[in-house]
């Protein structure tokens, strides 16, 4: 039976979200889209006085999950800007005061930011239809506990032609959307979505139903959807309502097809889940896997992608910059237009004999590790592996080498055989050429999209490799 209180909050959103559709004329994506740039907290290009970073996962669901705070009045934030409008957002909340905005040193507006209910990723101030060119927005602290800044939302001239929408929780607020978003190009526009601890259940402890972040989501009239929740859902005090999760999953997926804009939804596999007797694969995944068949939606496997890299979930749920490059790439793998090659995640792991091509004698041979090598190897040959994402950054390099003398290494040059060189690998004597051990190395940091070419010379054998954060 669905919570009387729960479902007079959804009443209330809704009813907010009709008067704000209502009060602003929304027209087709087509006619009323522009491009626009999401700018941390964090960004160093904005000047701050009197106001600090907030400890990092505040976990409330801010955009990338930080903010800056002041508690003085009269600190302020400040930031310049090429566009034709910007946007404030924060957070509003009984501690929450009101702030003074100023554009281009002209007062425009105080914003009230007091809520008795925790309102996060909220715009509290947009200004529009600016001169095109270089303005500056301010922010001062006017009265209450704090002032806060989550990020900033700069429009430009060029508007994209499509528009994209990343719904979830915590997950969405890290870095994977706007990777998504450089991989996809200036064709699109990715928009982050998400709240931190929300459940897909309507009856869950914390709906991504009662969120501002879906009514606006809504409002925004994608083009594209892409719904990646359930994490939240696999806990003990969500799962008990599992016998609605389908309905539930079903019913988002319609609310967002039935959007006047019309848009295709994907879903997303909930990321492998490394909580020791977790049910996100088990039972969350083949749940996830009905709605999109039953709703005629395109899934994005990013369960299955996520499997044997624990090292990029350090808390066991959430992702670090490689965990995020793994889901930009497979979303990116599942969206992009045709004819365009399929990008390799960098930080999966590689066998070593599904090279795109070869120099030399090198070849593949079955190792004693129950799968194939590549062996026979001789000074100067090279294997390539193309269209490698490596997203915001590889350090490391792990290779499974064997060899019974230390002669042997590997060049890891990017886009050609003489290429910028990222790092060597250094053979070890193992004892022989099928006794296997993992030697890893630094590598200067890569960034992008490469391809990779390993440069041997004679004296191992390779069965497989990774890159790492």
């Amino acid at each position: 039976m669905r919570n009387p209180h729960v479902l007079q909050r959804r009443i209330m959103l809704m009813v907010i979200a009709l008067l704000v559709v209502a009060a602003s004329g929304l027209v087709s994506p087509k006619q009323a889209a522009a491009a626009t740039t999401m700018i941390n907290n964090s960004n160093p290009a904005i000047v701050y006085q009197n106001m600090n970073p907030a400890s990092p996962g505040r976990g409330l669901g801010d955009y990338q999950d930080d903010v800056h705070y002041a508690t003085l009045d009269g600190a302020y934030f400040q930031y310049t800007f090429t566009g034709t409008g910007i946007e404030y957002i924060t957070e509003k909340f009984s501690d929450q005061g009101q702030v003074d905005i100023y554009i281009d040193g002209v007062f425009k507006q105080t914003v009230d930011c007091y809520s008795l209910a925790r309102q996060v990723q909220v715009s509290v101030y947009s200004i529009s239809g600016l001169t095109s060119g270089t303005h500056t927005i301010k922010g001062v602290k006017k009265d209450g506990t704090y002032m806060l800044l989550d990020a900033l939302r700069v429009t430009s001239d060029t508007a994209p032609v499509i528009k994209v929408a990343a719904v979830g929780d915590s997950i969405t607020t890290g870095s994977y959307p706007a990777q998504l978003g450089s991989l996809l190009g200036s064709a699109y526009e990715v928009r982050a979505y998400g709240v931190g601890g929300t459940t897909m259940l309507k009856n869950g402890d914390h709906p991504y139903w009662d969120t501002y972040p879906f009514i606006d989501s809504g409002n925004w009239l994608p083009d594209i959807v892409i719904i990646m929740l359930g994490t939240n859902d696999s806990a003990a005090q969500n799962w008990q309502y599992k016998n609605e999760f389908l309905g539930d999953y079903t019913d988002m997926i319609n609310h967002y097809k039935n959007l006047s804009s019309s848009p295709t939804v994907y879903v997303a596999l909930s990321p492998e889940d490394y909580w020791p007797g977790n049910v996100v694969s088990s039972e969350v995944v083949p749940l996830q896997i009905q709605a999109a068949n039953n709703t005629g939606s395109t899934i994005l496997d990013v369960n299955t992608a996520t499997k044997n890299m624990a090292h990029n979930f350090p808390d066991n749920i959430h992702p670090n910059e490689a965990g995020s490059t793994t889901i930009a790439t497979v979303m990116y793998n599942g969206m992009k237009a045709a004819g365009l090659p399929a990008l390799v995640n960098a930080y999966g792991k590689t066998e070593a004999e599904d090279f795109n091509s070869k120099s030399g004698s090198v070849q593949a041979e079955w190792s004693s590790e129950g799968s194939p090598n590549l062996g026979f190897i001789g000074t100067g040959d090279y294997v390539v592996y193309n269209h490698y994402n490596f997203g915001n950054g590889a350090t490391k390099f792990d290779a499974r080498i064997a060899s019974d003398n230390t002669v042997g290494r590997i060049e890891i040059r990017l886009d050609s055989p003489t290429g910028t060189l990222a790092g060597t690998v250094y053979g070890v004597n193992t004892g022989s050429y099928q006794t296997y051990t993992t030697q890893q190395t630094t590598i200067a940091s890569v960034t992008g999209i490469h391809n990779v070419y390993l440069v041997f010379t004679a004296g191992l054998n390779l069965n497989w490799f990774q890159f790492k954060q």
